[in-house]
């Protein structure tokens, strides 16, 4: 069995393929280089799976994805949330916690107590 084509992901170097490694087909995610022939040739950097850990990507996918979208949202918002802090001084939160009686529970020390044994040391 023969290696499919690449296929590129992106503008790192990464490209995706399958191919066979020993009998099993494998489909590989892997950084490649090229070289000065313009030859691309596959590094350590990626991962090759068979094809039940291909299938379990596959149907994980569109959880990743859902995942993906919140957390890149929810940056998305912070960096916005930063901006308007620098604009302003304070974030909402702080402005929030100013006037809330969880600021002075949330700051609450307790009282340092130094350990028998090094009091008992100090005194000899």
């Amino acid at each position: 069995m023969a290696s499919s084509p690449l296929h590129q992901i992106g503008t790192r170097g990464y490209h995706a393929t399958v191919c066979e490694f020993q009998g099993v087909p494998k489909i590989h995610i892997r950084k490649y280089i090229e070289i000065q022939d313009q030859e691309k040739i596959p590094t350590r950097y990626g991962i090759a799976l068979n094809v039940d850990e291909w299938t379990q990507l596959t149907e994980m996918m569109p959880k990743l994805n859902e995942i993906t979208v919140a957390m890149t949202e929810a940056l998305i918002s912070r960096k916005a949330n930063n901006e308007h802090k620098q604009d302003t001084g304070k974030s909402n939160s702080e402005l929030i916690m100013k006037h809330s009686s969880l600021k002075s529970k949330r700051n609450f020390k307790k009282p340092y107590v130094k350990h028998e044994n090094y009091i008992a040391k100090q005194n000899h």
